[in-house]
């Protein structure tokens, strides 16, 4: 037996990780999958994988529906540690970024705190350009 562990529309409060077994996604409501059989997952998601987080990050309602096969395990994390968890590495990732402006002449004698500010909103060209 299938169970739904998220429906598309409803409020994110969690965040999953899939331990063991298998869940299906679809970007239907879940009462339209249930209703029509014919109706296929667009992926299937295996151990290791994860779902759940657009809603908590983004701040919107769930965009799509997750079955999860019987037997399966999830790791469920809170709205609210797994937040915490996702700035403390933000934060870890932006003072790494604000060592290697440091390194550069511009930046060389910039406040600290303005650095960070500014390798937050240019962190994907940091990275990218190795």
């Amino acid at each position: 037996v299938h169970k739904w562990v998220i429906r598309k529309g409803d409020v994110g409060r969690e965040f999953f990780v899939i331990i063991r077994g298998t869940c299906d996604v679809f970007l239907h409501n879940a009462d339209e999958v249930d209703a029509n059989p014919e109706l296929r997952p667009v992926v299937s998601l295996g151990a290791g994988n994860h779902f759940g987080e657009i809603a908590i990050l983004n701040e919107v309602t769930r965009q799509a529906s997750v079955r999860g096969s019987a037997g399966a395990i999830l790791g469920c994390f809170h709205k609210n540690p797994f937040l915490v968890r996702t700035r403390e590495t933000q934060m870890r990732t932006a003072r790494n970024n604000a060592t290697l402006l440091k390194g550069v002449e511009p930046f060389r004698e910039c406040k600290v705190n303005y650095v960070l500010t500014l390798a937050r909103d240019s962190e994907s060209q940091l990275v990218g350009s190795g």
